[in-house]
């Protein structure tokens, strides 16, 4: 079971600026890390708050 904590794509979108459709697709390629991905095709992608904000940090450098 995927921790309460972790963000989904929406929220990363809204905190990377970024549409839902981007954050997917980076996520597919691996450009942006997944800690949980639900079963089947179709299964929605879950993201550590931890790299999601190094992703932030490395965004304003």
């Amino acid at each position: 079971m995927p921790n309460p904590q972790l963000l989904t794509a929406r929220q990363v979108a809204d905190r990377l600026h970024l549409t839902l459709r981007v954050v997917q697709l980076r996520a597919k390629k691996g450009d942006i890390p997944v800690a949980f991905k639900s079963p089947g095709i179709t299964g929605q992608y879950l993201f550590d708050p931890a790299d999601v904000a190094a992703i932030e940090e490395a965004i304003r450098a």
